[in-house]
């Protein structure tokens, strides 16, 4: 009985003396050793961080897609609505197009004031209805931007550029509207033109370390819109991808 007693203690010492600790010195990192890590640490943060800014949303496009669907929205709204621009029964004289035959619709180019509306008629016909449907921040003011005369500035911070000119029935003809998608006196204050037909003074051109953030949308007397520039189209498709 003892010599089993003895075997078991044995036993059990033996068990216990896996969790007996030993003490050691402490050991902290070489200068040297730092020194490597950090200089590791700022080559990946040179690699991820260019990476991270492409991927970045480009709130230029974001704003430019925004503007084209208000754009486009207002556009769609005022074209079918005949209290302004009648879709019947429309004499020649009422357009600015002369030789178009009674009861043809001439669209913008309908410039004849609207009864009891008070909407001036002319050429700031368009110009007035079109600020009247949007959610203007205070009201608007003349501007000298080349041809585009006219700004206002949206809720949203986006400034509107309107020109005076006429529309006029064709499927070349196409009347200009200016953005600045960050506001006036923010940012480069330029555009891009790339492949556009914008004509040369409307807004300042971009240098090569500039970034645009004015734009040009080109309506028809019939409603259609197109853009101006490459640039524009890729943000139409992907707006919040850097496409420079």
């Amino acid at each position: 009985m003892k010599k089993q007693m003895k075997n078991n203690k044995a036993r059990c010492g033996n068990f216990f003396s896996l969790f007996t600790f030993h003490s050691s010195p402490l050991k902290a990192f070489t200068l040297a050793e730092v020194m490597i890590t950090m200089a590791l640490l700022g080559v990946l943060a040179a690699i991820a961080i260019p990476a991270v800014m492409k991927v970045k949303p480009d709130s230029r496009g974001v704003m430019f897609k925004k503007a084209y669907s208000t754009l486009e929205k207002t556009v769609s709204d005022l074209i079918n609505n005949d209290l302004y621009y009648p879709s019947t029964k429309v004499t020649p004289t009422d357009c600015t197009s002369p030789t178009m035959p009674n009861g043809t619709a001439c669209g913008f180019a309908y410039t004849a004031t609207t009864t009891n509306m008070g909407i001036p008629n002319g050429l700031d016909k368009f110009n007035y209805t079109l600020i009247q449907e949007l959610n203007t921040a205070g009201s608007a003011v003349d501007a000298d931007k080349s041809s585009l005369k006219l700004v206002f500035t949206t809720t949203d911070g986006i400034a509107w550029y309107l020109s005076n000119s006429s529309f006029t029935v064709g499927a070349t003809n196409y009347k200009y509207i200016g953005v600045d998608v960050n506001g006036p006196a923010k940012g480069d204050d330029c555009i891009n033109i790339d492949g556009g037909d914008v004509p040369i003074g409307l807004f300042t051109t971009c240098s090569a370390n500039q970034v645009p953030d004015h734009f040009v949308f080109e309506i028809r007397y019939d409603g259609k819109i197109k853009t101006c520039g490459t640039l524009e189209s890729d943000y139409l498709k992907n707006p919040t991808k850097n496409h420079l």
